[in-house]
């Protein structure tokens, strides 16, 4: 790849390091600002069902002592005796969970209402073991316990409430931080994915620069080496032509050359052989026969062989 190529891929590399260490970044932020209305929410739901659990412990108590007023039967006291010394602990555990200032003042006003609730209790159990029973029917027809009972159902229900809106705007903020986080996740990928598409167009834009490049390299050495080729067979040709022209000066050289001195042996056996010059004895003519002869056959094997040349 080329110096140019090479950077432009660097810096596609270091600006995805680059995005993704943001959007790390971004994405954990996000991530702990969901984890805050979470433990939010989590943290209200323990605060109602704490306050959910002490009001059901102040009703099996008072329902208790109902029962220990009727029959005497200690077992009923059973509530009462559970809930007696963890109320103060328990509405202590609930102002520290509480989320709003609101919230923390109907805890501050369950405080004495429980307290005056545990001890109209006490009183009740104390005058039934004494046995003056007209004594606890006359607390239980004053209806105090009744009005401190509703009083404190009326605050933990206020603070319920509180706590369930609490509950409701956790849950909104986490709803909304968790879309936050969908969409970070999805920008980054996206963003990831483009630079991933943008590095391989860029790679594959490259290698075909590279193959078009050797491409041309190759069809150039071709083009060389067929020049070269068709160099020699110039040559070649030439030398042929040249050697053509050399045998056709040769051969006819060597037609005139041998035929005309054929020609003349030829031509003075046959004067000779028809006695043109004078007559001649039979072994004259028998020697002048076989030199018109000779001289023939001879005449016909050139003629040949320089047929035989030109094919």
């Amino acid at each position: 790849m080329s110096l140019k190529t090479d950077r432009r891929i660097v810096a596609l590399l270091a600006g995805a390091t680059v995005l993704l260490a943001l959007m790390a970044a971004l994405s954990l932020t996000a991530f702990n600002r969901v984890k805050e209305p979470a433990a939010a929410r989590k943290h209200a739901y323990v605060a109602i069902n704490r306050a959910g659990e002490l009001l059901t412990a102040l009703t099996d108590a008072e329902t208790g002592q109902r029962g220990y007023a009727l029959t005497g039967d200690t077992a009923f006291l059973a509530p009462y005796l559970a809930v007696r010394d963890s109320v103060s602990g328990q509405l202590a555990a609930l102002r520290r969970m509480t989320s709003t200032g609101e919230a923390d003042r109907h805890l501050a006003a369950v405080e004495p209402l429980a307290a005056a609730k545990l001890a109209e209790l006490a009183r009740v159990i104390e005058l039934r073991r004494q046995g003056n029973t007209t004594a606890v029917l006359a607390v239980v027809r004053g209806g105090e316990g009744l009005r401190l009972m509703d009083s404190i159902r009326v605050e933990l229900r206020a603070f319920v409430q509180l706590e369930e809106g609490a509950v409701v705007q956790s849950e909104t903020a986490f709803q909304s931080h968790m879309r936050q986080l969908f969409a970070m996740i999805v920008a980054a990928s996206v963003l990831v994915l483009l630079l991933g598409l943008a590095l391989g167009a860029l790679v594959y834009r490259e290698r075909q620069h590279h193959l078009t490049q050797l491409v041309h390299l190759e069809t150039r050495h071709a083009l060389t080496v067929q020049e070269e080729l068709n160099n020699q067979l110039r040559r070649q040709n030439t030398e042929l032509e040249s050697a053509n022209r050399l045998k056709s000066e040769f051969l006819g050289t060597m037609s005139h050359e041998l035929r005309t001195p054929l020609n003349a042996i030829i031509g003075f056996s046959e004067v000779l052989r028809d006695g043109l010059l004078g007559p001649l004895t039979e072994q004259q003519h028998r020697f002048v026969e076989d030199i018109f002869g000779s001289g023939k056959q001879l005449l016909s094997l050139i003629n040949d062989i320089l047929d035989l040349s030109r094919v």
